[in-house]
């Protein structure tokens, strides 16, 4: 057994600076790419098959539900659901869907 990604705290980069807060859901798309709940820092987070970890959706720390919104906010993610190009992901207070690229 080996750590992927991550340590504690927020911080995007490369699988071995990438740090995460309570990271609850996983959903695997078809071409390798990883979708993370990082419930605590309230962002969506992704890693590449190349290695890199990005954020999503969400701002760290910044909680309600303005995912549009500058800055976005997504609450908590807990457990996420992929179909195809759609993400499905619970929050602490609803459902969230999202239409990925």
């Amino acid at each position: 057994m080996t750590t992927l990604a991550g340590g504690a705290g927020y911080q995007d980069g490369t699988l071995a600076a990438a740090r995460f807060l309570t990271p609850k859901g996983l959903a695997c798309a078809a071409d390798g790419t990883l979708y993370v709940a990082d419930r605590d820092n309230a962002v969506l987070r992704k890693i590449t098959p190349a290695g890199e970890v990005s954020t999503l959706l969400g701002t760290k720390g910044l909680l309600g539900f303005t995912p549009m919104g500058s800055p976005s906010a997504i609450g908590k993610p807990e457990r996420l659901a992929l179909q195809g190009n759609v993400l499905y992901v619970t929050l602490w207070n609803g459902v969230m869907k999202v239409t990925l690229p």
